[in-house]
């Protein structure tokens, strides 16, 4: 309270929610245990692979690990209310962020399934059913030729947008009966973007798309 007919009134305010869901062993280059030609980023992505062998608990990675989320809101608010005569003041302004730094995959260190297609007996007749028919999904493990195979790759990307706002309002008290409220504000602001420019976009005015910094004259 500035005086009896100044009042100024701020805000500051920030939100953070982290989430994190990672790998047994992020030290464990894949490598050593003979699978070559998978993601491995020491504390991020390491150890074995997701192994899915049909009718048997899955072994290894778990899908959509690891994930790494962290959220963060900002938010600045100020206004300035004052009376002059008939009318009464508020000039002010807020100014926000949303970012979100994530790292997320289907399968970041790649899945095997296994699901017995390969050791069915191409002779058995259409009326059996059983391993005969459908194969042993612990037997092509064993083989150690899977049916299946995925791998999704994704980056540590810092998403998110600022915007803010500036206004001017006016309550004048025109006659005992009649009050006129009258104000101005904009509005500004960005679009959702990654910060470090990593990510490829789309330019939905001609469908082309946006090639990152990290990634043009590659």
């Amino acid at each position: 309270i500035i005086s009896p007919t100044v009042v100024n009134e701020f805000h500051v305010g920030y939100i953070r929610n982290a989430d994190q869901s990672r790998l047994i062993d992020t030290t464990l280059n894949p490598s050593s245990l003979g699978f070559q030609n998978v993601p491995y980023i020491p504390g991020i992505v390491g150890g074995p692979p997701e192994i899915s062998i049909t009718g048997v608990a899955g072994i290894g990675a778990a899908g959509f690990t690891p994930t790494l989320t962290t959220a963060r809101n900002q938010m600045l608010y100020d206004t300035l209310s004052f009376v002059r005569g008939k009318h009464s003041f508020k000039i002010g302004g807020d100014v926000y962020s949303w970012w979100t730094t994530q790292f997320e995959s289907t399968a970041a260190a790649a899945e095997y399934g296994f699901t017995g297609i390969l050791t069915a007996d191409l002779n058995a007749p259409s009326s059996i059913s059983g391993a005969a028919a459908v194969g042993s999904p612990l037997a092509q493990f064993m083989f150690g030729i899977p049916n299946s195979a995925v791998l999704s790759n994704t980056i540590l990307s810092d998403d998110g947008r600022k915007a803010g706002a500036l206004f001017v309002q006016d309550d004048w008290k025109a006659t005992e009966k009649l009050t006129v409220n009258l104000g101005l504000r904009w509005d500004f602001g960005n679009s959702d973007h990654e910060r470090f420019n990593r990510v490829t976009n789309i330019d939905f005015s001609n469908g082309d798309y946006v090639m990152p910094a990290s990634r043009q004259n590659m």
